[in-house]
């Protein structure tokens, strides 16, 4: 599944160039582009339909600062259309380390 490589401060990476979306055969990547005070400019919104995501890795290998990933995880199941939509936070999030019931961690 995709997920967002993140930068010290936990945001993502992400220039966006918009490169993935438009290499992306299955067009199943929408951005909206933000721009900050300085200039600089981020995904506002980032959104993937991993149903119609055909997982080829285009976006992966045009991605110029190496923003979004595909991981090793591919069992993603779900019973309702709009979770498989994965927007900023779901991708930033996709692989964070879980942390352990502390009741759990006792035993």
């Amino acid at each position: 599944m995709h997920y967002f490589d993140k930068d010290e401060k936990g945001e993502t990476t992400c220039v966006a160039c918009g490169l993935c979306v438009a290499i992306c055969p299955s067009r199943c990547i929408s951005l909206e582009i933000g721009e900050r005070k300085d200039g600089t400019r981020y995904p506002l919104r980032y959104e993937i339909d991993s149903l119609r995501c055909i997982y080829c890795g285009y976006c992966q290998e045009a991605c110029p600062v190496n923003a979004i990933r595909l991981g090793e995880g591919y069992e993603y199941v779900h019973f309702h259309r709009e979770d498989f939509i994965l927007d900023k936070a779901r991708l930033l999030t996709m692989y964070a380390p879980k942390q352990r019931n502390t009741s759990e961690a006792k035993k």
